[in-house]
């Protein structure tokens, strides 16, 4: 697993970056054209929090593997819960805002985790046949 992570982020990371960007600007564009801008700083925090959270899995997947089976699993529970808490408290900020800021930075957050996971299948599908 280390070994395809590792390989994706340094073939594809960029792109991956790039495209998160790409989507994160049209969404930004969409909410400034119908007058809800206040909702641009959900879209940057959604996007920060993408960045980070699979920076993290990427960093936990490439130091496990120092480790033996048991302590990894428990550290990638650990971890999971973490990442997870994490998220979760963002979102409750966001929500006291606005409770659409809130739901914008949980969008745009499990847009650019569905966008990795997918760059991710699509990776390892065309590199591993």
């Amino acid at each position: 697993m280390k070994e395809i992570i590792s390989e994706f982020m340094e073939k594809q990371g960029k792109s991956f970056l790039i495209q998160l960007l790409v989507s994160a600007v049209i969404l930004s564009i969409y909410f400034y054209i119908y007058g809800q801008t206040h909702l641009i700083l959900g879209v940057v925090e959604g996007y920060l929090v993408t960045a980070i959270y699979i920076w993290i899995l990427v960093y936990r997947i490439a130091k496990l593997e120092a480790y033996a089976l048991r302590k990894a699993k428990m550290q990638m529970w650990y971890g999971l819960i973490l990442r997870i808490a994490a998220v979760l408290l963002i979102a409750k900020f966001a929500m006291s805002q606005s409770e659409a800021l809130g739901y914008t930075v949980l969008a745009v957050f499990i847009w650019g985790f569905f966008l990795f996971l997918v760059n991710l299948i699509i990776y390892n599908y065309k590199h591993v046949q």
